[in-house]
């Protein structure tokens, strides 16, 4: 792994933590009925994250390595199911938390890091004191939740001296 995916992860995170808390805040102190519609920010924050970070990367084509296909395609169908499951309601983030913990564990699979994939069991294992909280601390909750299951492995990803960055990897081939 290289240090740019740790990023990826991040931005992820931060952008569903950043929509549970407007979810929260609408659906609850504002009492706007609709509220479970802005979960549709994580995926414009998301997307335009990634877009700057792809356009900062020159070797975004070293992304993933081997694997960036298999990582991509998994993502194509595990990001939309986790916007689609419930896009109208701030309720079914059970089941949201179960996808995105699925697809967390087979990217670690993917990838063969095993940190990812028991970080990725995890969270979705962690739906179920989520199912047991109120309906008024689950979003919130599931922002937490995601936030740290995205954090772990992109931590890892950033500060391992084992990975190399974009650059140094070119600069390594160059020489």
């Amino acid at each position: 792994m290289q240090k740019p995916e740790g990023f990826f992860f991040l931005t992820w995170g931060i952008a569903t933590l950043i929509a549970s808390l407007i979810v929260t805040y609408l659906a609850f102190v504002v009492k706007v009925h609709f509220a479970g519609v802005f979960w549709a920010l994580v995926p414009v924050l998301g997307l335009t994250v990634s877009f700057v970070l792809m356009r900062h990367y020159k070797g975004r084509h070293l992304l993933f390595g081997a694997y960036r296909r298999s990582v991509a395609a998994l993502w194509m169908f595990v990001g939309p199911g986790i916007g689609l499951v419930g896009f109208d309601s701030p309720t079914p983030l059970v089941s949201k938390l179960v996808v995105l913990g699925i697809g967390i564990a087979v990217t670690g699979r993917l990838l063969r890091h095993r940190t990812t994939l028991f970080v990725g069991v995890l969270a979705s294992f962690s739906s179920v004191a989520l199912y047991h909280l109120p309906i008024l601390y689950q979003p919130i909750a599931f922002g937490v939740v995601t936030l740290v299951a995205m954090s772990i492995p992109a931590l890892i990803f950033i500060f391992s001296p084992a990975t190399q960055s974009v650059g140094e990897q070119s600069v390594a081939q160059d020489a």
